[in-house]
């Protein structure tokens, strides 16, 4: 079941309190625009849009002009200078790969090219689902922007449009019937794998800071529930799930922070354990590619993973596929030394097999 809409606003907003970026994602229609506007007018910031898929690279980093022996270009007419902005870029995957990669430094730093937004500039996107019922331009989901930017899905608040249909004398209530049935496919729930790293931690604790201090003033604004959609939308929907019982404490209790700054520390040991883990195995089939220092380093990583590995032993066999006993595992280990062993051993004798042929060959140019 999606989130409701006042949730998915809310949750917008808590992102962009804390400096985070939000991409809020949607069909065609949901209104994702609107919900910029609603957003704009509720905290007094100009609202300024404009749409990536007409944009091209020189119309964001402008026409260049020259001031004395030095080389500048001039900003967009829309480029936001004055404070309490919230700038919307709208079509955000619709647009070529360039104008992106031109965008990103201002979605994510606030800068393009050389100007630079005001400190207190909101940055919110909008982009449709990555199916195969839009013809999308670009992609840009990779680890260094999705750490980034808050990913939330908005679907048709159906009970919102009938009572905006109402309002405006749109009431045809047979039509409205036949018209939900359709719309209610339109509302899939989207999977966005967001990274758990370093950088999302430190944006989530951002978020789960700001909405207890917003709380202080605002009578508790922020509940629980638009918390963990915020924090869904940054570190990934499977994180949450797995830790929402210490995002909530860390929340609701004064003292919750520290301890779930110590959470993220240990499972970000051993994300990264694991990941030198499927390094390790891969390796392994192919030791002959490895240089003798390559394999030194690898070792290395394998003796981490003996030391994590006895208080984590069922949750990191499931996700490494090895057999869950110790046995195996250190049966593992001790091949792994063999393989390095044979290989250095190996590595001394090409080596000296290679250069007893250069003394040869050397020998017979003399002669």
């Amino acid at each position: 079941m999606l989130e409701t809409r006042n949730n998915v606003k809310k949750a917008v907003v808590l992102c962009l309190m804390s400096g985070t970026t939000a991409e809020v994602v949607g069909t065609t229609g949901c209104g994702k625009s609107a919900m910029a506007e609603e957003i704009a007018k509720e905290y007094g910031k100009t609202l300024v849009t404009i749409n990536a898929a007409l944009q091209s690279v020189e119309d964001l980093i402008g026409i260049p002009y020259r001031d004395g022996d030095q080389m500048h270009w001039s900003r967009p007419a829309w480029f936001p200078t004055e404070p309490n902005t919230l700038l919307f870029v709208d079509e955000i995957n619709r647009t070529d790969k360039s104008v992106i990669n031109a965008l990103m430094p201002m979605l994510l730093n606030g800068v393009l090219h050389e100007h630079k937004l005001p400190s207190d500039c909101w940055c919110m996107t909008a982009s449709n689902p990555d199916t195969s019922d839009y013809d999308l331009v670009a992609s840009y989901e990779d680890l260094a922007v999705s750490s980034r930017m808050c990913k939330l899905q908005l679907g048709t608040d159906l009970n919102a449009w009938k009572e905006w249909l109402k309002s405006t004398n749109r009431v045809v209530p047979h039509l409205i019937n036949s018209m939900e049935e359709e719309l209610v496919k339109t509302n899939k729930q989207l999977d966005f794998p967001q990274p758990a790293c370093a950088r999302s931690f430190t944006k989530m604790i951002d978020m789960i800071i700001t909405a207890k201090e917003y709380n202080k003033t605002h009578k508790n604004y922020f509940d629980k529930d638009v918390v963990l959609l915020s924090c869904s939308g940054i570190i990934g929907k499977d994180y949450v799930a797995k830790h929402t019982d210490e995002i909530i404490v860390s929340f609701e209790s004064d003292d919750g922070i520290s301890n779930l700054v110590d959470l993220f520390k240990q499972d970000m040991d051993i994300s990264n354990v694991l990941k030198r883990k499927a390094d390790i195995i891969n390796a392994m089939s192919n030791t002959e590619s490895l240089t003798s220092e390559e394999l030194d380093s690898m070792f290395d990583w394998v003796e981490t993973y003996m030391n994590v590995f006895p208080e984590h032993t069922k949750e990191i066999i499931t996700k490494v596929k090895i057999d869950s006993n110790d046995a195996s595992f250190y049966k593992y280990i001790d091949k792994l030394n063999e393989i390095r062993k044979v290989y250095k051993r190996n590595h001394k004798e090409r080596a000296a097999a290679a250069e007893a042929a250069m003394n040869t060959s050397d020998e017979e140019e003399d002669n």
